[in-house]
């Protein structure tokens, strides 16, 4: 009865994981789409909206630091808020309020050069926003090479368990040679230390492409 009650299971399990592998590449969008989602209400940072607002508010006429704070409130960067208001330097507030974001550093140092200097905003933000722009393009057409790569390795990371899934369903019983015997034991063990140093390395490279 036990070992009718567990086959079920295995079967259910393995349609379940063709099910996965068959729609893999659309749950990992949304799987990658949430994590995006969830960094960005986190923190918010500097981006190539709030310097096209920040830009057009300047050209329209009104004063800089005006402008600035109206975005501070919008995008709720409270400690940059509260330098404008005292007439502090925005460059650390700017960084505590982004979480050291590196945009968001770079326009920091941006506003603080051409303050200091005297020199005028709108040129250097007219260009740092077309930077930006290209940047994204290129992170976009780098996120589409990467998804391939992606989706191959997590599949790969699936198919051990595929693999033990479907012997158990052609009646091979390793389910049963894992568990009671020393070497299935010792397999099984190695099995999952070699898939967990495999997800980090494949991590690590595509971190380190990024």
């Amino acid at each position: 009865m036990n070992l009718m009650i567990v086959g079920t299971l295995i079967k259910i399990i393995l349609i379940f994981s063709i099910l996965l592998l068959s729609n893999l590449d659309t749950f990992l969008k949304f799987i990658f789409a949430r994590i995006k989602i969830s960094k960005r209400m986190k923190y918010n940072v500097v981006d190539e909206n709030f310097i096209q607002k920040l830009n057009s508010g300047i050209l329209n006429g009104l004063i800089p630091r005006k402008v600035l704070e109206q975005l501070a409130k919008e995008y709720k960067f409270s400690n940059l808020e509260k330098a404008i208001q005292k007439g502090e330097n925005i460059q650390k507030s700017i960084q505590q309020d982004t979480n050291n974001d590196l945009t968001s550093k770079s326009f920091a140092q941006i506003w603080q050069t051409c303050e200091i200097n005297g020199a005028s905003l709108s040129p250097v933000l007219t260009k740092f926003n077309e930077q930006l722009q290209v940047e994204k393009e290129l992170r976009q057409e780098l996120e589409s090479s990467l998804s391939g790569a992606k989706l191959s390795a997590i599949v790969l990371a699936f198919l051990p368990i595929i693999g033990f899934l479907l012997a158990n369903f052609l009646g091979a019983n390793s389910f049963n040679w894992i568990i009671n015997s020393n070497v299935g034991k010792i397999c099984l063990i190695l099995g999952i230390l070699l898939e967990i140093l495999g997800i980090f390395w494949v991590i690590k490279i595509i971190n380190n492409i990024e």
